[in-house]
């Protein structure tokens, strides 16, 4: 039951995405996200991609994936759902629970439910409410030859910090 994200036509470039009922036999819902990359990918190797990634309600479509195209780096947070392009806007499920739904861009909200993505097999369990407690940008200067390249590789590989950083930047004269 429910409904998931899908590549209408899953191998051909320029593809919509809309949301549609679940079925675990459609290749158009086979989805990967990796996150050295931050693409999401689908099971014909296509990229997701807001075209125009500046304005709101741009729909999404499949096109190949190209390291240089900034239409397609995401960034998905486990914790909010939240499916995020590099300027900061969301992924977001207009029409949730419609067959054919329309998926666009949009200003995120991690209260709006059709911004709350969450990954696995379509019969798990809906997300639950999250805990919003603010937002906090991080960034780190570091010097070469000192510590501070292995602790952060350190904490973000364990998901461990000092602070919840939403967003991070890591600045080095190297």
């Amino acid at each position: 039951g429910g409904f998931c994200l899908e590549a209408v036509a899953p191998a051909f470039a320029g593809s919509d995405v809309a949301m549609v009922s679940c079925d675990d036999d459609s290749t158009g819902q086979d989805w990967t996200y990796v996150e050295k990359t931050g693409r999401v990918k689908n099971g014909h190797g296509l990229c997701l991609d807001a075209v125009d990634k500046l304005k709101p309600f741009v729909r999404l479509q499949m096109y190949p994936c190209d390291s240089g195209n900034w239409s397609q780096q995401w960034m998905f947070d486990e914790e909010t759902g939240l499916l995020k392009n590099w300027r900061g806007s969301c992924v977001e499920a207009g029409e949730a629970n419609i067959d054919g739904g329309q998926v666009y861009m949009q200003t995120c909200d991690v209260s709006s439910g059709g911004q709350r993505w969450r990954t696995g097999a379509s019969g798990d369990q809906p997300p639950q409410h999250f805990y919003h407690p603010g937002t906090l940008y991080c960034f780190a200067l570091m010097l070469p030859g000192s510590y501070e390249q292995d602790l952060l590789a350190m904490q973000h590989q364990k998901r461990v910090s000092l602070f919840a950083c939403e967003e991070y930047a890591v600045y080095s004269n190297q």
